[in-house]
């Protein structure tokens, strides 16, 4: 993440700086300035802004939520669990994550997702959260998996437009780039 920047709770106080955010992707940018605040005052989701700290202009933004992912006995079996433990593994999604064009490359996306990382892992101290998910754009996918993101294989995933990906934010070993 540039050192210029913090990262803060969207509020209301940054919806001027959201209408002129762009990272290249319509929807994301629309996602930003027209849902996410409205999403997150009914409880459904969280947006976190990356801004920067001379100006106040938004660099990049992450939004999460909660979720559940079916697993395959042996991905389940890979995390320890059992196959007739609980049918879903809960998780915390990244639904939206968008970086101002102008830092695409600076590693500034791979700092939002660590920050979602340590969402999940907070997370998991009041109801349970094995793993980080994303339903990633075709383009984005080889971002997560470059992070350590793996396929969901379930039936339910294997033929979507955006492929299901999950990462354990438990698993024994940290990812290089936390």
């Amino acid at each position: 993440m540039p050192t210029t920047s913090v990262v803060v709770q969207h509020s209301a106080r940054w919806l001027p700086a959201c209408r002129t955010f762009s990272c290249g992707d319509a929807d994301l940018d629309s996602f930003l300035s027209d849902d996410s605040l409205r999403l997150q005052n009914e409880h459904v989701a969280r947006t976190f802004l990356s801004v920067a700290r001379t100006d106040g202009r938004i660099l990049g933004y992450v939004t999460v939520l909660n979720d559940a992912v079916h697993l395959l006995t042996r991905e389940k079996k890979k995390l320890g669990l059992a196959s007739d433990d609980h049918p879903v593994v809960p998780a915390l999604k990244i639904a939206r994550l968008g970086v101002a064009s102008e830092y695409a490359r600076s590693g500034l996306g791979t700092a939002l997702v660590r920050h979602a990382y340590f969402s999940a892992q907070r997370s998991d101290a009041s109801g349970g959260c094995r793993l980080l998910t994303v339903d990633a754009y075709r383009q984005a996918v080889s971002f997560y998996e470059r992070l350590g993101f793996q396929r969901n294989r379930s039936p339910e995933y294997r033929d979507r437009e955006s492929p299901s990906l999950r990462l354990d934010v438990f698993a024994p070993e940290l990812p290089d780039w936390i």
